[in-house]
Parts: C-alpha cells; structure tokens; sequence
C-alpha cells in the first residue's frame, strides 16, 4: 500500500492560488446560509470584498423568486456527497441578475452544516423565444406546466385552469370552473387569500404567498401562489395564478430549523433554543426558575467503556429530565454533559422537590445494549430568574450553584 505523504504548507498555498483564480465563484456557506468565505471570482460578481460579504445571509445575494430553490440545493449537500444541481440567478455588482448553475459539497473541515458551493453561469443557454402570434403552442405548453395555472376573476371566481390542477389536487376541471379559488385552499387559509386577492386588484404587479391548497382526499399540499394582475389586460380581463408545490422546500425548512435548535444526540433542544426560551423568560415571565444539572463522571464513563456508552447514559439523563419535568418546564443540553431546566415556577419548595426528584430518578443505573449497568448521578445548581440579569448572568449562577451543590455532596460523602 502506497502512503499518502502529509500535506504541507505548499500545498495549501497552492489551493489557495488556484481557487483564487478559478474563473467560477466558489463561496462557504454556514448551516444558517451566511457567507463564511469566497473566492476571487465571487467577490468579483458581488462587487464587494470578502470582508463586506462575510456574515451576510446567502439570499441576500440571489434573486427573491430563486430564494427556495437555493435552499433546497443546501439541504441536499447533507444528504449525499454532492449536492443536487440547480440553476438560480445571482445578482452583479451592478445590480443585475444573471443565471448560474449551482452545486454544492458538504464543507468537511468547515463548521458544522457549512457547504461549499460553486457556480456557472449560464445566461446565454436560457436565452429563448416563443413566438407570440403562436396561440396553438402557447397552449399546448400551458396544459404542459408541471405547476398549476389558473385564470380568475376579479371576484375570485375560476374561469379556467391547466391540467396540473387536476394532477396535483385530483380535482375535476369542469367542477373547479365557476367556483371561488377560496374553495381550493383550506378553511385556515380562506380568509388570508381574500384580503391577499382584495390587495392585487388595488395596485398592478405580481404579488406572492405561500399557502395550502386542499386536495380533493382532504389532504393538504403546500405551495406558493403567485397572483398576477391582469385585470386591465382586454384579452384577460382577470388575475393569473400559479401555484407551485413546495412541499420539499416545507420539509427542508423543518429539516433545517429542527437541525439548528436540537441537540443531535439527545433530541431536546440545544444551546441556541435554551438562550432564545430564556430571553422569553425574561422579557415578561420572571417566575422562573434555572436549575443547571451536570451529570457526575462522565468521563470517567468515555474512558473506561467508550463515547457509545457515555452517549447512552447522556441520552438516559436526557429521557429522565423530560420525564420529571411538568408542562410549561423547558429541558435542554447546554453542552457535553451539561443539561439545564428552565422550571415554569418560582415557588422555593416547588423547585426543592424538583431538585430532588432529578436526583433520585438519576440514581436508576442505564442499562447498556451489551447488559452492562452505569451508574449515573448528577449534580444541580439553582438559580432564580431576576428583573436585572441577562442570560449569562442566569447560567453562569446556576452554574456557580452546581459546582457548590456538588462540592458539598463530595464533602458529606468524604
């Protein structure tokens, strides 16, 4: 076997100077879509240094109407080893958009859930025309749309429509006509669309929102619907609406939102979900309390029958917190073998019992898959919630609280 000789400085300064003059922009993006890097090219096409891009969000620099498919291409990045290849317009330093081919690759050494992503324009193969004395094909094409294509009037009532609503809603053509478009969405949604309708007829443009339309089975469909006033259009007379399915765009959202405030391993919310519930708290609910539990001897865990074994006594601790907790109480994993409960009460005794109820439902060893029983303990710092503390201020007592909770049980057990 030939051994791979480690990379050095050299080569990295060769990377450099050919990403540096590759004719394509390629950027870093963050699991939140802002921009941690770009190379020459792409600071070319944004017209600002990298220093001025960096931080700014990815959708920032896309036109609005290519927003979605941009963030569908990042989810797919973390589901296989290169990303799916999509096509979007990016915007110049002059302000103008133009179309690029973009792919992405998840960005191993980069912070987690960043992508790399490159791009090609493409401006000059989009270039096409239909002629427009050409009614047949216009036709033709129109009952070809993959997305839903609908004409209105301007009381909301449907004139006429493609084929793909039947496809898409399993609805028939002729009962659709002659009906209100507030039929086809469901009841949550009827009254968002009217005033939606009410806004377009009072001034021309394109208006767009995202709803749900109702599939003759009863289910649902998401999507987004654009209305385009044409009401003083002599051949129209009416509005067109499409409606594109974005039900991948939907899940790739929830994807991407459960991804940055859960905790991979445990399931409860992380860091970033635990400091936006406590600046809730703070804002108008004080009573509160924060009770800051680390679990005792983790490492020793890890060390002695490996990470597989500390991560099932984390996931334990984890399952048992939630199972003492009532509602309204927030759990949540701070960081490696610290986890915090945010307890809806104020009430001295309330909060002692608690504390001592997660010390006696941890004292349960786990019970690992080969059979073998961890014994597990942790330690609880309390601190209460107060008009003039910031969420730093909240931990960091609590924090302060554990280490002398633990540092007193040491004593009485010495």
């Amino acid at each position: 076997m030939t051994e791979t000789a480690p990379r050095g400085a050299d080569d990295a300064a060769v990377e450099r100077s050919v990403l540096a003059a590759m004719a394509d922009p390629v950027i870093a993006v963050g699991a939140d879509t802002t921009l941690l890097w770009a190379n020459r090219a792409a600071e070319e096409r944004y017209g600002a240094p990298l220093a001025t891009l960096l931080a700014q969000p990815l959708a920032g620099l896309i036109h609005p109407d290519d927003a979605d498919t941009a963030l569908l291409a990042m989810v797919s990045v973390l589901e296989k080893p290169v990303g799916t290849l999509v096509e979007i317009r990016i915007q110049d330093a002059t302000g103008e958009f133009s179309w690029f081919e973009l792919r992405g690759r998840a960005w191993t050494d980069g912070p987690e859930g960043s992508v790399v992503l490159c791009f090609r324009e493409i401006t000059d193969r989009r270039r096409w025309e239909i002629s427009l004395g050409d009614a047949e094909m216009l036709g033709a094409i129109l009952e070809h749309l993959p997305v839903i294509a609908m004409v209105i009037d301007a009381d909301g009532t449907v004139r006429g429509a493609n084929r793909a609503l039947t496809r898409a809603l399993h609805r028939d053509l002729e009962t659709v006509r002659g009906r209100s478009v507030i039929e086809l969405v469901t009841a949550a949604e009827g009254g968002r669309l009217t005033r939606e309708l009410a806004d377009a007829a009072a001034q021309p443009g394109t208006r767009q929102l995202e709803t749900r339309l109702e599939r003759a089975d009863g289910g649902v469909m998401p999507v987004t619907l654009s209305v385009v006033n044409l009401l003083d259009d002599r051949a129209v007379r009416g509005f067109l609406v499409t409606a594109s399915d974005i039900t991948s765009l939907v899940l790739a959202r929830r994807e991407l939102h459960r991804r940055a405030n859960t905790d991979d391993l445990t399931g409860l919310p992380n860091r970033g979900s635990l400091r936006a519930h406590l600046e809730r708290v703070l804002e108008g609910e004080p009573d509160h309390t924060v009770l800051f539990a680390d679990v005792d001897s983790l490492k020793a865990v890890n060390d002695r029958m490996g990470h597989p074994a500390g991560d099932s006594v984390l996931c334990a601790v984890a399952r048992r917190l939630q199972s003492v907790t009532q509602a309204g109480d927030f759990v949540a994993r701070l960081s490696g073998d610290e986890f915090v409960v945010v307890a809806a009460t104020a009430n001295e005794a309330t909060v002692s019992s608690l504390v001592r109820t997660i010390e006696e439902v941890m004292r349960e060893p786990v019970v690992l898959v080969s059979g073998h029983r961890v014994p597990v303990s942790v330690s609880v710092g309390v601190a209460e919630v107060g008009p003039s503390l910031t969420v730093d201020d909240l931990l960091a007592a609590a924090d302060a609280a554990m280490y002398v909770a633990k540092r007193d049980r040491d004593r009485q057990r010495g």
